[in-house]
């Protein structure tokens, strides 16, 4: 017997609508932002199993392992200029959603590059590692909420 093929949450993009709907907005307006939010997902997703060589991901082979590790910086690439490209088409927020979505971007790669940092230091405090893990999942989640 097969089971169901496993997919991801959309954990994000329901936090962006549902935010959207408790304070009174629409789904709709809150689409552009919860495509973005998880085509950032997907990026940091793809460019973490390169650094970290995890050749799987969910139980499946990590894209750089199917097609290598040029096409899986690339398509990380392209999904992150696509999330630019999706806030910065919406008229009346573009500014404030480009820079709300740059910031949280800042955000990733400094406790990435922290993550990185902690594989190689001798002690890591449970506050330095809250501070990383906080930096890289609850950031987007953040900003998921704020659109």
């Amino acid at each position: 017997m097969e089971s169901a093929p496993r997919r991801g949450k959309a954990v994000r993009p329901a936090l962006a609508v549902l935010s959207a709907l408790a304070v009174g907005g629409s789904a709709r307006d809150a689409l552009p932002g919860a495509v973005a939010v998880e085509l950032v997902h997907d990026f940091t997703l793809l460019h973490d199993d390169v650094i970290d060589g995890d050749a799987l991901r969910r139980h499946r082979p990590a894209a750089w392992a199917v097609f290598g590790t040029s096409a899986a910086v690339l398509a990380g690439d392209a999904l992150l200029v696509a999330a630019m490209r999706t806030v910065s088409d919406v008229p009346c927020r573009s500014a404030a959603a480009v820079a709300e979505l740059v910031g949280v971007l800042r955000e990733l790669v400094e406790e990435q590059s922290d993550d990185v940092a902690f594989e190689e230091a001798p002690t890591v405090s449970v506050q330095q590692y809250l501070r990383m893990a906080g930096g890289k999942t609850g950031s987007l989640m953040g900003c998921a909420c704020v659109w």
